[in-house]
């Protein structure tokens, strides 16, 4: 099987292509990103560098990451990880003190229920 490759698309340097890929016109595939076999890149689309693009993707989209996913849930995941310190170092801390709880019994755990 072969790489199928539309008019007027443009491959970036290093943008692997596996066989039997689909590349749609006016496809852009930016540099060191690469296209998995089987896969159709619709017409139009743009695949933002260091990509891995594994399934399809619709006509006129961006798309970016890897596996490669729609440019705003990307992004949204890359902001998300400027994040990650601060919400870990909460979960250590409620790690902490349910464990605290948990050694000193069912008494301490707060207000007693009524019977």
């Amino acid at each position: 099987d072969y790489v199928s490759v539309g008019g007027s698309a443009v491959l970036g340097a290093t943008a692997g292509i596996a066989a039997s890929a689909e590349i749609g016109d006016g496809v852009g595939v930016a540099a060191a990103s690469g296209v998995s076999d089987h896969v159709r890149v619709g017409a139009g689309a743009v695949v933002l560098g260091m990509s891995g693009v594994i399934s399809h993707s619709r006509p006129g989209e961006i798309v970016g990451g890897t596996p490669a996913i729609r440019r705003e849930d990307w992004y949204a995941r890359y902001a998300g990880l400027g994040r990650l310190p601060r919400v870990l170092r909460h979960f250590a801390e409620l790690v902490e003190r349910v464990t605290a709880l948990e050694r000193a019994g069912p008494d301490s755990s707060g207000p007693e229920k009524d019977k």
